[in-house]
């Protein structure tokens, strides 16, 4: 048994494409992995933004204080209750006890509004304490200046009156730029507006009073006039006196008689009524009897006779099967009687049970009949009574109707006018309001606008959160593939290698299309074998011994791909061919001169064979077919039977076979050669490459069913929070203590893919 055991790489593994049942989306959200990557990659930029609005912060804060300080003091008012001192007084109601927590914030929401009212404000400017505030000179010569602008206005915008929540308190709060004019704003404000509710609301009560006085009299005129009225109906019907007296009358007693055994009929008749339907259902339903009817049945000398016969069939059967087994003949004829038995008593039972049935139903109907009848009686008999009844119920409820309207109207006379008493009271009291100023605001010691701490922490932050935002919205801007994880997320494949970008290594590389030759012991040589590594970890080698290297769009480095990673897998020992079939911009002989002028285009018309054409090159086991002659029409010269038959002699002759195609997007040629390869090779370049494009070329290559093993992020650049940037230093930190080689030379043969050790 062999085991591969490549070296520990310094290069990200190839990373494996999600299920197609799980495809992200091109939209998909950052990872944390993703954020930090970015804030990592920006961080100069946030600390840049966050400096420069923490500056101005500071600024702006030093800017309000010098020119437009604020100086704050607050005080509360305790609103208990609108009513009166005495909560006692049944005149004021509910206003007079505790409220409820819905209606006291009711009460302190009018009660901020009236605190704000032109009359109390008007009140608080008259104020000889107000005029003589710098605030009120201040005020008045803006007004003078601007005649938009009017003392109310400027009044309001200094002092804000508030309920405070779950509680019966207002709050007066009063900002200016003296520290000496705030408490003096606020203590004159809650003055007037008391005195503001105490006169609205003895203006409230001596409209009642007036009111209250006009009903009065209204309601004892009434009086008079209900107490004759009663006094008349009962000189007209003496026989109310009886009634009135708590005495039963003759109608009484028969209304009673008669209503008790009514009810009692028609009780009768709805469980007659009842009994007789269910019964008439039953038969209409079918056979379904009672265990009344069944225990009778079982009684009748019919079923009885049945029974008992079959009672003898059975003891005999029984007695047989001390003989006999039951499988016997005699046995079996037994069985066959006792069944027709049975079957005679179920019959003869039946019919017993539907002529019982029968006459049940006839019974029924006649009891229901019968109780109607007699309940008709009863009826006529009880209305008769109940007439009597109710004409000495109406000339008594008369009588108590008036009786009523009289003593309502007395009552309502004695509540009016002790209401009318204690409502002249309040009105002589000095204060007809429960509201209390809870001490007087005090002079602000500090300013109270700007706050250096909340302003500065609203600086830190905001600064803070624009240069995240910033750095995030430049992310979200730009569309380029710049990761694995951009591959792997929008393109859907797995990433193959990793490409540093030529002028980050550390190492002076003349050439990147041939860095795997020139300096095989820089990164950038290390991430090619690294890809190679993964290459053949990606499928079993018959799968992929014909690969073509692609990309979406020109000039994002499938060409260096493909000579770098044709050289890497020609030094593990595999013989390789690498093909420029990229008709429409050949290259390949820039990096191999001793090639062939000749090449893929005359294999292709059949005017040479493919192991003629090949060239060695100075790699052993690789050699190098060039494009030929361009011919004015490559996608049909590639659709042929010779590019299928020139493929063929490749892979008999050749270990691995890889073409340089050209870009997906751009011409067909790329789709033709794709569905002859085993596998396809996706190069992007960091930050040239689209997401979108990557998606489009993967899609076209999924509709001819090309096989795509992964993709290569080519010239990725070692940026802040990006990918080597770490492991360069690692890197030629590790190989100090060897002696590099000279540029140029070539490692010695591997002998074959990456080592193998045996177990």
């Amino acid at each position: 048994m062999t085991t591969i055991t490549p070296a520990t790489p310094l290069i990200p593994p190839a990373i494996p494409a999600p299920a197609r049942a799980r495809t992200a989306d091109a939209g998909g959200g950052l990872a944390p992995a993703d954020l930090v990557r970015i804030l990592k990659q920006r961080i100069f930029l946030i600390l840049f933004i966050w400096m420069v609005v923490t500056a101005l912060g500071v600024g702006v804060t030093a800017y309000v204080e010098r020119y437009y300080p604020q100086y704050s003091t607050e005080a509360f008012a305790e609103v208990e209750s609108l009513a009166p001192p005495n909560p006692d007084d049944p005149v004021f109601g509910r206003t007079g006890g505790a409220y409820t927590t819905r209606d006291m914030e009711l009460v302190l929401l009018n009660q901020s509004f009236l605190a704000r009212s032109p009359k109390v404000i008007s009140s608080t400017l008259q104020d000889p304490l107000v005029r003589r505030t710098s605030w009120f000179r201040e005020a008045d010569e803006a007004t003078k200046k601007d005649s938009t602008l009017s003392l109310n206005e400027l009044y309001k915008n200094a002092v804000n009156v508030s309920p405070v929540k779950k509680s019966s308190l207002l709050q007066f709060q009063a900002s200016t730029a003296n520290p000496q004019d705030a408490p003096i704003l606020v203590n004159r404000t809650i003055n007037w507006y008391i005195d503001a509710a105490n006169q609205l609301s003895k203006d409230a009560y001596r409209n009642e009073v007036d009111e209250l006085s006009q009903r009065i009299r209204a309601i004892e005129d009434r009086k008079k006039d209900l107490y004759q009225k009663r006094e008349s109906h009962l000189a007209k019907y003496p026989d109310l006196t009886q009634k009135l007296a708590g005495q039963r009358t003759t109608a009484d007693d028969d209304v009673s008689f008669y209503n008790a055994l009514k009810n009692d009929y028609a009780t009768q008749v709805l469980n007659f009524k009842a009994q007789w339907e269910m019964l008439a259902q039953t038969s209409t339903q079918g056979l379904r009897v009672n265990d009344a009817i069944v225990a009778a049945a079982e009684q009748s000398p019919i079923v009885v006779q049945y029974r008992d016969q079959l009672a003898q069939l059975e003891q005999a059967r029984n007695n047989l099967l001390s003989r006999f087994l039951p499988q016997h003949r005699v046995v079996r004829e037994y069985d066959y009687t006792i069944a027709d038995m049975r079957e005679r008593l179920e019959v003869a039972r039946t019919d017993v049970q539907r002529q019982l049935l029968l006459q049940q139903i006839e019974d029924a109907k006649l009891q229901y009949t019968t109780a109607v009848q007699t309940l008709a009686r009863l009826q006529d008999l009880y209305d008769d009574a109940l007439a009597r009844q109710a004409d000495q119920q109406e000339k008594l409820k008369q009588y108590n109707e008036m009786t009523v309207e009289y003593d309502s109207a007395n009552l309502q006379y004695d509540l009016l006018t002790q209401k009318l008493n204690q409502l002249n009271a309040v009105i002589n009291r000095r204060q007809t309001v429960r509201i209390a100023q809870i001490g007087d605001a005090p002079v602000p010691k500090k300013l109270s606008r700007p706050d250096w701490v909340v302003w500065m922490t609203l600086a830190v932050f905001l600064g803070l959160g624009a240069g995240v935002g910033l750095a995030l919205l430049l992310e979200f801007v730009d569309q380029s593939v710049r990761t694995p994880r951009d591959v792997l997320r929008h393109g859907e494949l797995p990433v193959l290698g990793v490409i540093p970008d030529v002028e980050d290594d550390e190492v002076e590389v003349a050439r990147i299309e041939t860095a795997t030759l020139d300096v095989p012991h820089s990164i950038i040589a290390e991430a090619f074998r690294n890809m190679r590594t993964n290459l053949f970890l990606a499928a079993p080698a018959e799968q992929q011994s014909v690969l073509l290297v692609t990309s979406p769009g020109p000039e994002e480095g499938k060409t260096t791909i493909a000579v770098n990673l044709a050289c890497a897998i020609a030094m593990s020992g595999r013989r390789v061919l690498l093909v420029d079939a990229n008709f429409r911009r050949p290259t390949l002989r820039q990096f191999f001169p001793d090639s062939r002028a000749e090449g893929m285009s005359n294999v292709l018309v059949g005017h040479a064979k493919l192991t003629d054409l090949a060239a060695p090159t100075s790699v052993a086991g690789l050699d190098v077919l060039t494009t030929g002659p361009v011919p004015p029409n490559p996608a049909e010269l590639l659709s042929g039977g010779y590019l299928r038959n020139m493929i063929a002699e490749a892979r008999a002759a050749y270990d691995q076979i890889i073409i340089d195609g050209p870009p997906v997007l751009l011409v067909s040629d790329s789709l033709v050669l794709a569905g002859a390869c085993d596998g396809v090779i996706m190069v992007c370049r960091f930050r040239k490459t689209s997401r979108g494009t990557l998606q489009r070329a993967r899609t076209q290559l999924e509709r001819i069913n090309a096989h795509i093993l992964g993709a290569a992020l080519n010239a990725i650049q070692t940026t802040r929070g990006g990918y080597f940037r770490e492991q360069y230093r690692a890197f030629y930190d590790y190989r100090t203590e060897e002696a590099p080689p000279e540029p140029g030379t070539l490692p010695p043969p591997q002998g074959g893919p990456p080592t193998l050790e045996k177990e």
